[in-house]
């Protein structure tokens, strides 16, 4: 593909997380490809916890632990009373969804790499837990997170995504073409204090 010209995006100051490529379904839509036979991935609980602590030297201000049961999740919210929910994204062909739709990046809502990015369980970096299907960035196992986001190979992947206008959140319509273009912080994030860091433990994950 030619890369194209990028327009001005925003440092990355957001961090998906994706600890574990384990889980018990095996949802048809799975940009992941998860499944219960799946592993942990690479990442010990000191990678993860060395990870966090170097976050805020790459820029990083919010953290999230990635979940990928998003109607579960709307159900939920929905019996707690909390009716003002944007619609759940469409498949994607990124994934298991590439068995049904054509894996490109025509399928990315393209505001990867716009603010954000996200770490593999095993340890590579990507724009976003969608463009999981372009070459990584990176390994945080060997390299820092922000000598990654500064290097020539992050830039490179970043005029791969086609832009469809850098917006600021519209929270009226949120979540109306993909939910990485929309949303800002899910209800898992946890915000990394500037000044300070805060570490989380990880040590319920089963290695």
């Amino acid at each position: 593909m030619t890369p194209q010209a990028t327009p001005q995006l925003d440092p990355v100051h957001f961090l998906e997380l994706e600890i574990t490529g384990r889980c018990q379904l095996t949802c048809g839509h799975c940009y992941a490809d998860s499944g219960p036979s799946d592993d942990h991935g690479t990442m010990t609980t000191g990678d993860w916890e060395n990870l966090l602590i170097s976050a805020p030297d790459a820029g990083i201000k919010t953290v999230q632990l990635d979940e990928q049961r998003a109607e579960e999740a709307y159900a939920q919210m929905k019996a707690l009373g909390v009716n003002r929910l944007g619609p759940i994204d469409r498949m994607r062909g990124v994934g298991r969804g590439a068995s049904i739709i054509q894996t490109g990046v025509t399928e990315l809502c393209g505001q990867c790499g716009n603010g954000r990015a996200a770490v593999a369980s095993n340890g590579d970096v990507w724009m976003c837990v969608m463009s999981r299907f372009l070459q990584p960035a990176g390994n945080v196992k060997t390299t820092p997170l922000a000598e990654i986001l500064a290097g020539q190979i992050w830039q490179n992947l970043l005029t791969q995504v086609p832009r469809r206008g850098v917006r600021t959140c519209n929270p009226g319509s949120d979540g109306n073409d993909c939910a990485p273009a929309e949303t800002i912080c899910e209800s898992n994030a946890l915000i990394i204090p500037a000044r300070r860091v805060r570490v989380v433990p990880l040590a319920e994950i089963d290695r």
